[in-house]
C-alpha cells in the first residue's frame, strides 16, 4: 500500500470526504498516513465542508504505536522532526485549511 492509498479523497459538489484507509490498524496514524491526510486536507481545500472519516466502523485508533515503538531507536532530531513535517503538518493543514473540516 502506497501512502496515498492510506487515504483517500472523494468530493460531491461543494462536500469533500478524506478517509483513513488503514483498516487493518483501525486507522492507526503514522507519520506517512498523517503525511497523506495534509495532502488530501489541502487538496480538498476549495470544497465549503470536508469531513474526515475512517474506513471500515472505526475513525482512527490514535497514534500507530508499532511506529512508536521503532521511534525509541531514532535519534531525538529525527523523531522531532518526523513530528514537525507529518503530525503537525496535519494539523496546519487542517488549520489553514479554507474548507470547514469536522
Amino acid at each position: 500500500m502506497t501512502d496515498r492509498e492510506k487515504v483517500t479523497l472523494s468530493r460531491d459538489a461543494d462536500i469533500a470526504t478524506v478517509t483513513i484507509a488503514r483498516p487493518e490498524k483501525r486507522n492507526a496514524l503514522d507519520s506517512t498516513t498523517a503525511a497523506a491526510l495534509a495532502d488530501a486536507i489541502r487538496e480538498a481545500a476549495s470544497a465549503r465542508v470536508t469531513i474526515l472519516t475512517g474506513s471500515e466502523g472505526a475513525f482512527c485508533a490514535g497514534g500507530d504505536l508499532e511506529e512508536l515503538e521503532r521511534w525509541s531507536q531514532m535519534d531525538v532530531d529525527r523523531i522531532a522532526s518526523v513530528l514537525y513535517e507529518s503530525f503537525q503538518g496535519m494539523i496546519r493543514a487542517i488549520r489553514g485549511s479554507d474548507s470547514v473540516v469536522i
